[in-house]
């Protein structure tokens, strides 16, 4: 069951905001958590019903890890069951997600033939493995919030989220839980909820859908062996760009929108990052709860513990920069590349953002050691990021190394563009009106700012509207304009059109 479908629009939803409040005022908080549990399972299992029992089991088994880490007294033991309790949630991702592709790397580096099984990957593995990674790390901290085993189950399924993120954690989600002000019914949240859910319904279904038809032929052509030609391969990735983000941050609004209703507030996870000026402010941007995961257990641990090194190798200031940043960095962004699937072309989508994001650093080190204070203006900033970017997601869409080098060459064949612009300027035009409006318009935070917790990065916070016509209001302007929205949403929605980001 897919957030664009009429059964879960009509029918699902409804029932499970009705059922949540009715059985909370009828019989307590407790029967209305195990409904929304049940219906999250039932939501989890639509697909596929035999991965409920691998998703309840991860449950049960980091449930119990986590009780005992949260009173263990002998921190060293507690330790060794932090890393026992790591090591399995990862076994259990990289057996469903990754043993083919180890497999098919050892067996080319020994030279021997390992076949791997054809293993079916279950939806949301990386995004709740991920989520009980960092609630046995706060449980080790003692910084996780007990709740219970009922409640805890609800925060790893909860069907809003438990597809597609956004990836919370546990210490932010349970006090909500644990606060019984979200089980009485709130028609406002109903209201905010439903407007943020139509903007992500609207994202996915006219805008991402519409974009893959237009990235399709391109790269599937590439797949075939054959040039798209160059300016066919400029505006398949150009449209891709827009495709994955409208499609992602379609998916998120949705989450939060429906989470919403039921008084639940999720994260922010995208922020406008095509407006960012530099790779690195994009990336703070996109995906804002991986990078945040990634950041905390991988970059900084690791470079905490370069700089260290560095210290004691030697005195030399771009040393340190270099193994306290840059290798830091080039190692958090193949991991980001790597978990979005197992395949050189998501490897290589990591270290090129790596190798960007280094650069990026090492340039503004250069700047302070020369005492430059020219800064590159705002405008040419946001287009040169936005260049690479697309250039990047070519790796990321391509379906393997030769069709990716096939798009590449394409696209820097400019010979062929001499030859003529082949591409037609309706799909041009449309594009470029949208990265217009991409570039112009408030995100969806900043609609409804007044109605969502304040975003974990500061500095965002302080770019959020103050401008209040531009914020949604409960009248009925906006209830005219939402509803045309929606009404389109679902008119045009195609329920077998699939979100890009559950193949992860």
């Amino acid at each position: 069951m897919f957030f664009n479908s009429h059964l879960y629009i009509f029918l699902f939803l409804p029932i499970a905001v009705a059922g949540f409040f009715v059985l909370a005022r009828l019989g307590g908080e407790i029967v209305a958590i195990t409904w929304l549990v049940l219906l999250s399972l039932v939501f989890y299992g639509w697909w596929d019903p035999i991965f409920v029992p691998l998703l309840l089991g991860s449950v049960a088994v980091n449930y119990l890890f986590g009780s005992y880490l949260q009173t263990a007294e002998d921190r060293r033991v507690a330790g060794y069951v932090l890393a026992i309790g790591v090591i399995c949630n990862l076994l259990l991702l990289g057996y469903f997600k990754y043993a083919g592709f180890f497999a098919d790397i050892a067996g080319n580096l020994i030279g021997a033939d390992f076949h791997v099984g054809k293993i079916i990957l279950p939806l949301g593995i990386s995004f709740f493995t991920f989520q009980q990674i960092a609630y046995l790390v706060d449980s080790h901290k003692q910084d996780a919030a007990p709740g219970g085993f009922m409640r805890y189950c609800l925060f790893v399924t909860f069907f809003p989220k438990v597809v597609t993120g956004p990836i919370v954690r546990q210490k932010d989600m349970m006090p909500q839980i644990l606060d019984s002000s979200i089980y009485r019914f709130v028609p406002h949240n109903i209201a905010v909820g439903l407007g943020i859910f139509t903007i992500g319904l609207f994202k996915k279904v006219i805008i991402a859908d519409g974009l893959a038809l237009v990235v399709a032929p391109a790269f599937s052509q590439a797949a075939a062996g054959h040039d798209p030609g160059f300016y066919m391969s400029w505006l398949a990735a150009f449209a891709y760009a827009l495709q994955v983000y409208f499609d992602f941050s379609g998916y998120t609004d949705m989450a939060i929108g429906a989470a919403l209703m039921f008084g639940i507030h999720l994260p922010a996870n995208f922020y406008s990052p095509y407006k960012a000026d530099s790779i690195t402010e994009l990336w703070r941007r996109w995906h804002m709860t991986l990078t945040r995961l990634i950041t905390e257990f991988i970059f900084t641990p690791l470079s905490l513990r370069l700089a260290r090194l560095s210290l004691d190798l030697s005195s030399n200031r771009w040393l340190m920069i270099v193994l306290a940043n840059v290798l830091p960095l080039i190692t958090a962004l193949a991991v980001v590349g790597l978990w979005h699937g197992a395949g050189w072309t998501f490897v290589l989508f990591g270290l090129f953002h790596g190798v960007l994001m280094s650069v990026h650093v090492l340039w503004q080190e250069l700047r302070r050691a020369m005492g430059l204070k020219l800064k590159m203006p705002t405008v040419l900033g946001v287009f040169l990021t936005l260049i690479v970017w697309v250039w990047g997601v070519v790796l990321f869409r391509a379906p393997n190394l030769t069709a990716a080098s096939i798009m590449y060459e394409s696209m820097l064949n400019f010979s062929a563009a001499l030859q003529g612009f082949d591409a037609p300027v309706v799909l041009c035009v449309g594009i470029m009106l949208l990265y217009l409006l991409v570039l112009t318009l408030p995100n969806t935070e900043q609609l409804f700012h007044k109605y969502r917790p304040k975003l974990a990065d500061k500095s965002l916070e302080r770019s959020r509207i103050s401008l209040t016509r531009f914020t949604w209001h409960e009248n009925s302007a906006w209830a005219i304009f939402l509803g045309v929205l929606f009404f389109v949403a679902v008119l045009l929605m195609q329920p077998k059109v699939e979100f890009i980001y559950l193949q992860f």
